[in-house]
């Protein structure tokens, strides 16, 4: 298996360490049933695999501690309206500013932060990783956007990922999920584009079998 090594600069930060996503799955599905109906003919989302690994697939990273949440009026306007509050003992992450709308200029509310996690992430070489918000983990209050990090090369204490707004005041309490860290190999691509039509007249085991996809098609991804 490949290594993907966390290290932790705050002492507080280790009552939340990174967990491998298939161990955090969300209430909402953990609570779901598998089917709809007594005769199982009607299966939730539960029984779809490619749900299931985007959900599970890397590790989860949560909140260290506390941390109030502000914006200003004046941040619709493009300008610096962003603050935030933590305990005492973490001055360097609550000086971190956040990014005015003009910077990336998408969507509404116009409003970002910055998510400052206290943990270095370490790939082999060649290995990077993708900073998401946890997939399936709706939150309606923010949310990461997702980025790509060079893990292999990067040489930071710590992590300040931007995130999207959509409440003006809020609390993000320590322990609460923030992002899904999904590392990866980098490799060279090269695409090819072809027609064929008789493919669409093709019965697959996907369209005829229920669970053929699952039961003949999916591998099983590890991360642990």
């Amino acid at each position: 298996m490949i290594d993907i090594k966390f290290t932790c600069g705050k002492e507080e930060a280790q009552k939340f360490p990174p967990v491998p996503a298939n161990t955090f799955k969300p209430d909402w599905y953990s609570k779901l049933d598998t089917y709809l109906d007594n005769e199982k003919t009607f299966p939730t989302v539960k029984k779809c695999m490619p749900v299931y690994d985007a959900m599970t697939c890397g590790y989860i990273m949560f909140n260290a501690v506390d941390q109030d949440i502000h914006t200003q009026p004046n941040f619709d306007e493009g300008t610096e309206g962003f603050s935030r509050y933590y305990p005492d003992g973490w001055k360097e992450f609550s000086e971190q500013e956040g990014h005015p709308f003009a910077q990336c200029p998408i969507g509404q509310p116009k409003d970002y932060m910055v998510i400052s996690v206290p943990w270095q992430i370490k790939t082999p070489p060649g290995y990077s990783c993708i900073i998401q918000k946890p997939y399936y983990h709706f939150d309606s209050r923010f949310e990461v956007m997702t980025a790509v990090i060079d893990t292999d090369v990067i040489d930071v204490p710590w992590h300040n990922w931007p995130a999207k707004i959509f409440e003006h005041s809020f609390t993000i309490k320590a322990g609460e999920p923030v992002a899904q860290i999904i590392p990866f190999r980098r490799e060279d691509w090269n695409m090819s584009i072809e027609i064929d039509t008789s493919m669409m007249l093709q019965d697959t085991i996907c369209n005829t079998q229920q669970d053929g996809y699952a039961r003949m098609m999916h591998n099983k991804k590890r991360f642990k």
